[in-house]
Parts: C-alpha cells; structure tokens; sequence
C-alpha cells in the first residue's frame, strides 16, 4: 500500500507541474488589441502597442523616470511613434519635463512623428515642480522583409520596402561622387518615410564638404534624416576630393 500511496504522489505532482513561462519581454501583437508597453526592455513583434505617462489621463507626477528599450522581433524592421495626447510642462530646450525619442527631448503640447529602423529607446522625465496630463502614444512595429535596393536615379515606387546605399557600402565611398535619387510615390501610396540606420558622412559644420541632401536639407556627420512626406523625395549624395566615411544605407517604406 506504501508504494501505491507514493506512486500516486508522483503521479499527482507531475500533473500539478505548471507550463513552462514565457519571456515577459517579447510581446505579440499580430491580429491583437493593441497592447500597452510599461517602463522596460521589450522586444516587438509585428503590431501596434502604446505607452502612456504614469498616472495616465491623470497628471504624472514630480520626480518621475521611466525608459523604454524596444527592440525588433522577428521580421520587424522599423518603429513608429505617434502620440493622440500630448502636454509635459514647457521649456525652450524641454529641460524639466520630457519625453526622450530616439535621442531627441519632446515637451509642450508638441509630440512626436518619428520613424526609427532597428532598435529604439525612448525615456521620460519629470523635475521637482509643476506636472501635466503628460502622454499616449502608439509604436507601430513595422514588418520589412527584404529591401528592393534602388540605384542612383528615377523611380517611381509602389507599397512596399526600399533602400538607399552610398556607392559602395559597406565599404567607404570614394572621393569626388556625386548620386541623385527622385523617389515619387505612385500608385496607391499616401506615405513615404526615410530613415537611417546606417549613416556616417565627413562632418563640416554647413556639411559643405560631404553630404547627403533631402528635400532641399544637407545631412552629414553621423544624424542622419528620418522624415515622413506625402510626396516625392529628391536626395542627392556628394564627396569632396578628401577624407571619406563608411557612408549611408537608408530605407524608404512607402505604405498604402
């Protein structure tokens, strides 16, 4: 009867035994409501996820901090940030509250549009005095594949994920270069959105030596552009005769 009696123990603990646990820092979010991000490390799957000020709709708080570093899932190539509500306690320089994105401070009523490839980190903070009813917005975890490569030139793009490369990348482009790209948006495109996760371009303080220009606006050193526009891009790279860098490689999505 003892061993009976110990045999159904075991039996009855292995039945008891939970499942094994997910990783708490990867969230799904294909085909889901949307899911809500708290302060912390988490790596995204395709879908659209918010993050919202402590307290949210109530005022946050005085001497408050909460960072978020996302990283991309399976298949996610970039993220997208919006905010529907926005209002951190004003300043010039947003040195009091804030809401950091990708390296740049939002305050005021003013939030951000920023699309970002590869990982993103983004940080709030609130000082010792006067609060607000501070933020919600929405990341959108964008799924890529591969990049259609687009060469110096015309293109007229369709949805869908492009690329940009400074003649040859990986490498370091040479000297005295020049490449031109007009990328319109055709049929069934609303937007196009240009970001850099690779860009390092011989610094000069007007970029009058090296550049990459968009839309008018000269980029170099190592910030390079991350815009949204509804209509075309026109980006042209040149070098000087001098000194060269490891160059850009951009992507454009151009979604419905």
């Amino acid at each position: 009867m003892k061993a009976l009696a110990v045999l159904f123990t075991v039996v009855s603990l292995a039945v008891a035994k939970p499942p094994p646990e997910s990783d708490p820092t990867i969230l799904f979010g294909v085909g889901a409501a949307r899911s809500e991000l708290g302060c912390g490390s988490h790596t995204l799957t395709a879908g659209t996820y918010t993050i919202k000020s402590p307290n949210y709709p109530a005022n946050y708080g005085n001497n408050v901090d909460c960072a978020y570093n996302l990283a991309p899932g399976a298949d996610v190539t970039s993220f997208k940030v919006e905010c529907s509500a926005f209002n951190l306690e004003s300043h010039s320089s947003c040195n009091y509250d804030w809401l950091m994105v990708g390296g740049a401070k939002y305050c005021g009523t003013t939030g951000p549009s920023v699309t970002k490839v590869g990982a993103l980190e983004l940080s709030f903070h609130s000082d010792y005095s006067v609060t607000s009813t501070g933020y919600q917005c929405t990341i959108t975890a964008q799924a890529g594949g591969t990049p259609q490569e687009l060469a110096c030139g015309s293109h007229t793009v369709a949805p869908g994920l492009y690329s940009i490369k400074s003649p040859g990348y990986p490498s370091n482009y040479g000297n005295n270069l020049d490449c031109a790209y007009t990328i319109t948006p055709g049929s069934g495109v609303n937007t196009m959105t240009l970001a850099c996760c690779q860009f390092e371009i011989e610094y000069n303080s007007s970029c009058g030596w090296d550049w990459l220009r968009v839309n008018g606006v000269k980029y170099c050193g190592r910030q390079g552009p991350a815009l949204s526009e509804s209509g075309a891009y026109t980006i042209d790279f040149h070098s000087d005769y001098s000194v060269v860098k490891a160059g850009y490689y951009c992507e454009v999505r151009a979604t419905p």
